[in-house]
């Protein structure tokens, strides 16, 4: 199979499609052996403002080429493989899904971040991993768990206490990642 039919059929962005006839529609113009995987994190839109009320969600079909071994000559071989990967994304409601996404959750933005060798998309999903912790123990980013503790002032202390060391730990990410920078900027000089 080529890489260029499965490109040629999606193109470069997100094809969406709303129904299972349209899936079909789509998938019956590619060859029948074609891999087809489920990506394991919603994206968005990077420009769509957090909270639009203009979001809507949308499924789509892209083509992603992944390595996948093959039996070549007798021999087990690693090769790119043109692969439909099907998804969930958040888009601006008049607007198309882009072709350049970036996943929701601050966790599956890590994990991209470090396959792809992107220190500061990597630093800042942790720095908001961190934040959105510290604020679910102390309700300032969920209250769900702080309002249960509230009959117990002991708990709610350490609680809040363990936010404040929580978001201490972000600042001192921030703070590494600068020195981080610095010293790959200039390697010859202390960071």
């Amino acid at each position: 199979m080529s890489a260029d039919l499965v490109h040629d059929v999606l193109g470069e962005e997100p094809v969406e499609f709303a129904t299972a006839g349209e899936l079909a529609a789509l998938m019956a113009r590619l060859p029948a052996d074609t891999p087809v995987i489920v990506s394991h994190a919603i994206r968005v839109d990077p420009d769509l403002a957090p909270g639009d009320e203009e979001e809507r969600t949308a499924a789509a079909a892209q083509a992603v080429t992944l390595p996948q071994l093959v039996h070549v000559a007798g021999h087990v071989e690693q090769r790119p493989i043109p692969t439909v990967e099907l998804g969930a994304f958040y888009a601006a409601r008049n607007r198309p899904v882009p072709a350049t996404t970036i996943p929701v959750n601050p966790y599956d933005r890590a994990v991209e971040a470090i396959l792809a060798g992107d220190d500061d998309t990597m630093f800042a999903a942790f720095r908001e991993l961190l934040e959105f912790a510290a604020g679910s123990l102390d309700g300032r980013e969920d209250a769900s768990l702080y309002e249960q503790l509230v009959g117990d002032p002991a708990l709610t202390a350490q609680a809040e206490l363990d936010a404040a060391l929580l978001r201490h730990a972000a600042d001192r990410l921030a703070a590494l990642r600068t020195r981080i920078g610095a010293y790959l900027t200039h390697p010859d000089q202390p960071a």
